[in-house]
């Protein structure tokens, strides 16, 4: 092998040239669908594979260690994806009722003490915003942003086709706009996810 065929080959490790098809995510209300169902084994299939899509560009490329439990991924990808939304659903509440109480239309319902209403239905409406906010807006066409996960987006069938895959990881990095890593104790033990 030359000089040059390394560099040629090289490149195209980290790129998608001639192979545009391979760079492909799926949408995080198909991941996060179900408390994360798609966390619960390691084994893709084709149905996984047409959970992706093929794009030009990737939002949030997700590494993780597939020797976690699916509730620890589900959690930490929920928080991150979903804390703002629960926010803003919490404090639009809060609002609502806060001016309801403001009006005494709240004291004319409940008899309690000025917020008791806030207070009960904080927590609620915040858990679930972060629980199923995506399963939500999922079924509302809303499908969130792009997401590689290994399992959707590499072909776990056609080995061919997933060799050329793996071998292009570096170019789905580099085709993504962030990079969010599920970390543990096991997650720089693993040599999938040490060498993503």
């Amino acid at each position: 092998m030359t000089v040059s065929n390394t560099r040629t080959t090289a490149i195209d490790l980290v790129s998608f040239r001639g192979n545009e098809h391979l760079l492909r995510a799926s949408r995080l209300s198909s991941v996060l669908v179900r408390g994360g169902r798609i966390f619960q084994h390691s084994t893709g299939s084709a149905a996984t594979y047409e959970l992706s899509e093929v794009v030009t560009r990737i939002r949030t490329f997700i590494s993780h260690n597939w020797i976690v439990l699916r509730y620890q991924k589900f959690l930490a990808l929920t928080l991150h994806f979903n804390f703002d939304i629960a926010m803003a659903m919490t404090c639009v509440a809060m609002l609502v009722l806060g001016i309801l109480s403001v009006l005494g239309w709240l004291q004319r319902l409940v008899s309690r003490p000025w917020g008791f209403c806030c207070r009960l239905s904080c927590a609620p409406i915040f858990l679930f915003g972060i629980w199923f906010m995506r399963d939500f807006s999922g079924c509302h066409g809303c499908k969130g942003p792009s997401v590689f996960l290994d399992k959707t987006c590499i072909n776990q069938e056609d080995k061919e086709i997933m060799k050329r895959g793996i071998e292009r990881l570096g170019a789905f990095l580099s085709h993504s706009d962030h990079m969010l890593v599920v970390y543990t104790d096991v997650y720089l033990q693993k040599l999938w996810t040490v060498y993503e």
